[in-house]
């Protein structure tokens, strides 16, 4: 892990044995992934045979706010101290209790983050400590790797062997409950869109403050049956908080969808027909893709124009100024103005 000067090498693991516990430390220096920057690491792990897992690590604002609304169901040890500065994520809170429950490794860890290590997560039999932004320069001496395997060694003994069958019944019930919420999303969205997408109202803002109401009535229901879904595990506060961001796309999205399908089933007013002059067309593109798309003067008042979207082979067959947008225009059941039907006439009127 080391060089002669003392600097560490990165990527390169050191493996020590200390009081018959094997260690093994690497350092991971920042990099960069796709458009994403990975900060470096430093692990220090040890392997530990264990019915159970967990991830501690400093209690945060979202760990704060999950308890307060009732959602996360937080795991204790007892010690308030220590409870108020860590949060204890586990899938096995039965053994996760039962391993903190001991003061030794209580102080072991507090040890542990202050010599900079600031998460230790037990998973798969491996147990490790986490010193994340870990800069050489700044961070390394000689003696840290020893203090950091003295108390690992500590950590790694007297694991606790807990059967928790409720628990685990908690546990199926918020992944279950994930699968189905996620794909009701999914489900939801797509449905929508297929319902929707042809009978678009036109004018957007209109569109958008109809379905508003909608948006928020949908969020507000989504956000409190999630809850009671999820609710009973150290984690289900981090599931309810990553369903509600797919939500925020999803559902203004699908409730927009809904009230475009609904202004149009329900639409029994008579279709109008218009002829438009198209006075100019133009390609719009972007780094994935191009449009083609043509100004026209609006069916709203002639002073006005209108901007719509064609396909590539009418796209060539328009001459502005002589070539026209034929469409019908309906009223909505809901009053939202939206074309039923349009059309590219390339010379003249059509019959």
């Amino acid at each position: 892990m080391t060089t002669p000067e003392g600097t560490l090498v990165p990527n390169e693991p050191l493996v020590k044995t200390l009081d018959g516990v094997a260690i093994t430390a690497i350092y991971r220096p920042p990099e960069k992934r796709g458009k994403n920057q990975i900060p470096s690491e430093l692990r220090v792990s040890t392997s530990v045979t264990a019915s159970g897992e967990f991830h501690l690590l400093p209690e945060t604002f979202w760990d704060r706010l999950g308890k307060r609304l009732g959602i996360a169901q937080e795991v204790t040890t007892g010690d308030a101290e220590f409870d108020e500065r860590c949060y204890i994520r586990s899938d096995t809170p039965l053994f996760a209790a039962a391993y903190l429950s001991d003061p030794v490794k209580r102080i072991a860890f507090l040890d542990m983050q202050r010599l900079g290590f600031s998460e230790m997560t037990l998973h798969k039999g491996e147990l490790t400590a986490l010193w994340p932004h870990f800069d050489p320069a700044k961070d390394w001496r000689p003696e840290l790797l020893d203090e950091a395997a003295a108390r690992l060694v500590i950590l790694s003994r007297d694991l606790p062997d807990v059967q928790e069958e409720a628990a685990v019944q908690a546990v199926r019930r918020r992944i279950y409950s994930q699968w189905f919420l996620w794909a009701f999303l999914i489900v939801f969205a797509i449905g929508t869109w297929w319902l929707g997408s042809d009978v678009m109202p036109w004018r957007e803002g209109e569109w958008l403050l109809t379905s508003l109401p909608l948006i928020i009535v949908s969020l507000l229901a989504f956000a409190v049956v999630t809850a009671l879904l999820l609710r009973g595990t150290s984690t289900s506060h981090h599931a309810w908080f990553r369903l509600m961001g797919g939500a925020l796309l999803c559902l203004p999205f699908g409730s927009c969808e809904v009230v475009s399908a609904v202004n149009a089933l329900t639409d029994s007013s008579p279709p109008q027909e218009h002829y438009l002059p198209i006075i100019d067309k133009y390609v719009h593109k972007s780094k994935r893709n191009k449009t083609y798309r043509v100004v026209c003067q609006s069916w709203r008042n002639p002073l006005l124009q209108e901007d719509m979207i064609v396909t590539s082979d009418e796209y060539a067959l328009i001459v502005p100024g002589q070539s026209h947008m034929y469409v019908v225009v309906r009223a909505g059941g809901l009053g939202l103005e939206w074309i039923a039907e349009r059309r590219v006439v390339p010379n003249g009127l059509a019959d």
